[in-house]
């Protein structure tokens, strides 16, 4: 029973944790620091495009979980650190929750 608390207490960070980085990440993207301009571009012109995305991906939980163990967090913040790099990876892929230009 614990192990399904915690996966629904990660479930849940990782989602709210993913809006708030998509609206910051979003944010910097728009303003005149265009932060990750040059890396949507690079990743435009790649062909596998699908696979290099799914090894990111791989290699960010993997990141995560040492993350968590390194720091010794609690699941929690492992949501809160998957939900930063999901949202990277949707922003540099031109994926994910796109938000009103206004």
């Amino acid at each position: 029973m614990r192990f399904i608390t915690d996966f629904l207490i990660c479930l849940v960070f990782v989602i709210v944790s993913s809006l708030i980085f998509s609206l910051i990440f979003n944010i910097l993207n728009k303003s005149i620091l265009k932060v990750f301009a040059r890396v949507q571009e690079f990743m435009d012109k790649l062909k596998r495009r699908t696979l290099a995305r799914l090894i990111i991906m791989v290699i960010s939980v993997a990141l995560c979980v040492e993350i968590k163990d390194f720091f010794n967090f609690n699941y929690i913040g492992l949501g809160i650190l998957i939900g930063f790099f999901n949202t990277l990876t949707d922003v540099i892929f031109k994926t994910g929750v796109r938000f009103n230009e206004n």
